[in-house]
């Protein structure tokens, strides 16, 4: 069932699709009630799949999908999930480029992702070069800053 949906800018006629798996048994027989979406590409003239992602999948990713946003890079998508996770991936080569987490891998009452932008400018104008950053908003109340090129939080505020 159809959950997210983004044009990605030069993607003539498409639209990303991410859509929930209901509760059911996985691949290797347990029952899956943690949520898990499959993502894939269609084709808005010819109402076809033209690609299903495999890279989430093949990642051990789990968790709904609950916000997609495409970064200033062609062919590169943020993804936040239920679960408290980003992921960045390639839709052109249906590849995982990395993961942030908001949440310790044991935490009790995880944070979802509510909400992702990029920001390509730097936050202190006197910096030398551009920076690539995410602004996350999380499902807790608080907005994070994600220095991309560090894969490291760079700060955290309470809105």
């Amino acid at each position: 069932r159809p959950a997210r949906m983004l044009h990605p800018a030069t993607y003539l006629n498409k639209i990303l699709v991410a859509s929930r798996k209901e509760d059911g048994e996985d691949a290797d027989g347990d029952v899956d009630r943690g949520g898990s979406s499959h993502l894939c590409l269609i084709n808005l003239r010819t109402s076809k799949i033209v690609h299903t992602f495999e890279c989430l999948n093949q990642s051990n990713v789990h968790g709904d999908i609950t916000c997609m946003e495409q970064s200033p890079a062609v062919d590169v998508v943020a993804i936040g999930t239920s679960r408290g996770d980003i992921h960045l991936i390639n839709l052109k080569y249906d590849r995982l480029l990395f993961s942030l987490h908001l949440n310790a891998p044991d935490a009790r009452d995880p944070v979802s992702v509510a909400g992702l932008s990029f920001c390509t400018q730097p936050p202190d104008p006197a910096a030398a070069d551009p920076a690539s950053f995410l602004a996350v908003a999380a499902s807790s109340g608080k907005l994070l800053l994600w220095d991309l090129q560090k894969r490291a939080l760079r700060s955290s505020h309470r809105v």
